[in-house]
């Protein structure tokens, strides 16, 4: 189902107003259509064609237990990389998840340290390169990647 015909569905989940889209024009073409959907009370993100109908924290979580791994943008802030046309960033900020190598993130000191300080930002960089590499890459790309 294509975006175009997915919003006319979609209902804002606070007030159950409807929601209209507003494309917003990126500076980077790997970000794939990024846009705006607001109602009365709300705006909510739409990266690479995916509706984001979260307010808050877009927290990343585990797939097994969905459990928060790591804490994520606030949804505003998403909102306004896209305005401003950084919603390349924003994708990026949201598929990338802080690394802690195993065995280390059996230990909750280590654990802990992974999602502060230096070595959180190191790694962040680290894997935000990786996950940018892929999505410029997006149409060569295996299940496997």
């Amino acid at each position: 189902m294509t975006l175009d015909a997915l919003v006319p569905l979609l209902r804002c989940p606070a007030c159950a107003g409807p929601l209209a889209f507003e494309a917003v024009r990126q500076r980077d073409a790997a970000a794939g259509t990024c846009g705006v959907l607001t109602c009365g009370c709300a705006a909510y993100p739409v990266l690479d064609e995916v509706p984001i109908l979260r307010r808050g924290p877009l927290a990343h979580r585990a797939i097994t237990d969905h459990e928060v791994v790591a804490a994520g943008d606030e949804a505003d802030d998403v909102v306004r990389q896209i305005r401003d046309g950084r919603g390349l960033d924003a994708l990026v900020g949201c598929l990338t998840t802080p690394f802690c190598p195993w065995p280390l993130n059996r230990f909750n000191i280590t654990l802990r340290l992974s999602e502060r300080g230096a070595i959180r930002r190191a790694g962040l960089r680290f894997r935000r390169r990786g996950t940018r590499r892929r999505l410029a890459a997006r149409d060569r790309l295996t299940a496997e990647d």
